[in-house]
């Protein structure tokens, strides 16, 4: 316990000291970090360092590039508490069921909530930097880049690759290889739940001055006004359900 509570501290301090997470984002990482690395030892550690290290050093990847969406996405580059708990939350709820009932067989549960983070991360991260025209996944109509449901074969690509990076950094503690493949498959499905949330529910604002289409809440100085979603479905809420609902599609194929 005393070591996973070092290491809890250690890599909030060192992500808020690289702005790879905000002071909230670190103190939210250090809560997330305390079950999963103080009850869980390496085996719970690595899946999630493996998903935090690889996600963060991939949004350095084309940052020049990806600078443009920061008048589209509703936050920055620099991960807040809500946006730590959204895409941790629920694997540090289950180290924590597992700290406290000691059920081992829910590691490959906990490696699908990380493994849909890292695909729904990863597919952003690289997707956004893809040369072809992004398309709604509910109508397949192109899209700007950017826009929340947009999908493109990069985007799709990387989010197969997130969630195994994940799965196989479960694989050398539960050994099995149909593990492997529901783990890395529940993680891609929870992406695209990601994807129809986010251009079927999600809060979209027009801003009145540049009539550009974006997920904030003001733009140009300005209060934008909803054009559709629901008013309290943020990209937070999005990815938060999505990991949810990967983890619940992976407990049926484990159980």
């Amino acid at each position: 316990m005393i070591w996973g509570i070092g290491a809890a501290f250690f890599l909030g301090a060192v992500s808020y000291r690289l702005h790879l997470l905000s002071l909230s984002g670190a103190l939210a990482a250090i809560a997330v970090g305390i079950p999963v690395f103080g009850f869980g030892g390496w085996m719970w550690a690595v899946p999630t360092l493996a998903f935090f290290l690889l996600s963060n050093l991939l949004s350095k990847v084309g940052k020049a590039k990806k600078k443009q969406f920061d008048l589209v996405f509703e936050k920055g580059g620099q991960r807040d508490a809500y946006q730590v708990l959204a895409n941790g939350g629920v694997a540090g709820v289950i180290a924590l069921i597992y700290a406290v009932t000691g059920r081992v067989d829910l590691f490959p549960l906990y490696c699908t909530a990380l493994a849909a983070a890292a695909a729904d991360t990863w597919a952003t991260e690289l997707g956004t930097l893809a040369k072809g025209t992004p398309r709604l996944v509910t109508t397949f109509r192109k899209v700007p880049a950017g826009t929340s449901g947009g999908i493109t074969i990069t985007g799709l690509v990387s989010a197969s690759g997130g969630a195994m990076t994940v799965a196989l950094s479960g694989w050398i503690f539960y050994g099995d290889l149909y593990t492997v493949f529901w783990v890395t498959l529940c993680g891609v499905l929870g992406s695209v739940l990601d994807s129809l949330l986010g251009a079927t529910v999600q809060a979209q604002y027009q801003c009145d001055v540049c009539d550009k289409v974006t997920e904030k809440r003001a733009h140009c100085d300005r209060e934008t006004q909803r054009i559709s979603g629901w008013a309290w479905m943020n990209n937070d809420w999005v990815n938060g359900l999505s990991v949810v609902g990967g983890t619940v599609v992976a407990f049926g194929g484990f159980w």
